[in-house]
């Protein structure tokens, strides 16, 4: 996770081991950021991962509920979501 220089938090990478998943750990370290670190938010995934992409629309859905948008990444890669806390 970084700052942009637009004054976003952006998460680039985010891995969870595949012991540790269904286990609300993932929901649980996001959320922590997104509490931590309150202001714009850009989470993106990769056009070939779909279960990053599914996961982090669930989380997201929840965590704003249903407050955010979804734009294509900046490289056309994938989709990004962003939204304010």
């Amino acid at each position: 996770m970084y700052l942009s220089v637009e004054g976003i938090y952006y998460l680039n990478h985010f891995f969870v081991l595949r012991k540790y998943r269904r286990n609300n750990i993932g929901k649980q370290a996001a959320i922590k950021a997104f509490k931590l670190y309150m202001g714009k938010w850009r989470v993106s995934e990769f056009d070939w991962n779909t279960p990053a992409q599914i996961f982090w629309r669930k989380i997201i859905k929840e965590y704003t509920n249903g407050q955010y948008n979804e734009i294509r990444r900046i490289d056309n890669k994938g989709p990004a979501q962003e939204f304010t806390m």
